[in-house]
């Protein structure tokens, strides 16, 4: 198997009843797919929602060997439809990686304000993915004046029981030294921009940083709130 580094950190927010951030892992010698999610709390079982989404779409791709970012979208779309009568009305935000060391391809994924990016030599994040927000309806670049703007809080596309709303995919640069980093919006908003100390964040904050060469995986969780198949 590729040698592959995980940080895991996950943080509730001090308006939040609790976190709802999750994430999900499957590496092999061939693949790697990892995704970020972050439930609204307009539903009940918000954070239970994600867990068990994120969980069947690992789950399914680990037994499939010839994976491609199209069977991906496809157990995508079945994980929304089997959740549908369970969750009626949760919803979440998310974005997953897909790195095919056979083809030396990788995919971004992305629903909503979570973001993919890498992680740039003076410690700070070169966002790869744009964001699915009123702020920037019109597909604009968001700019860190968008994150001081009402609007931003309104996402145009979710993981939700009544239609599957396919995730914006893009091909980025293949890299296996890189450390990747998947994050939600209350860890790349609040805290990257705004500058926001971590102790003092409104909503739940998390990254997941994957680092090609390294092995171990480090949890910073304030609950059991991912999961790793191999």
């Amino acid at each position: 198997m590729q040698k592959l580094g995980v940080h895991w950190f996950s943080q509730q927010g001090s308006s939040r009843k609790q976190n709802s951030d999750a994430c999900s892992v499957f590496s092999s010698r061939s693949h790697i797919l990892a995704l970020i999610g972050d439930a609204s709390e307009r539903g009940l079982r918000g954070a239970e929602y994600i867990e068990q989404w994120m969980r069947y779409v690992v789950d399914e791709v680990a037994n499939v060997d010839a994976l491609s970012y199209h069977l991906i979208l496809n157990k995508m779309q079945e994980g929304q439809g089997a959740m549908r009568e369970h969750f009626p009305a949760e919803r979440a935000c998310y974005a997953a990686i897909f790195i095919d060391h056979q083809t030396k391809a990788t995919w971004a994924f992305l629903c909503g304000d979570c973001r993919v990016g890498l992680q740039t030599e003076n410690g700070g994040f070169n966002w790869l993915t744009p964001v699915h927000s009123q702020v920037n309806w019109r597909a604009n670049e968001f700019t860190s004046e968008h994150a001081f703007l009402t609007p931003r809080h309104s996402v145009t596309r979710t993981l939700n029981s009544r239609r599957f709303d396919p995730p914006e995919v893009i091909e980025v640069a293949y890299n296996t030294s890189a450390s990747w980093i998947l994050a939600t919006d209350g860890y790349w908003i609040e805290q990257q921009i705004q500058k926001i100390p971590i102790a003092d964040l409104e909503d739940d904050a998390s990254f997941l940083k994957l680092t090609g060469g390294a092995n171990g995986w480090v949890n910073d969780t304030d609950r059991k709130n991912w999961y790793h198949i191999t």
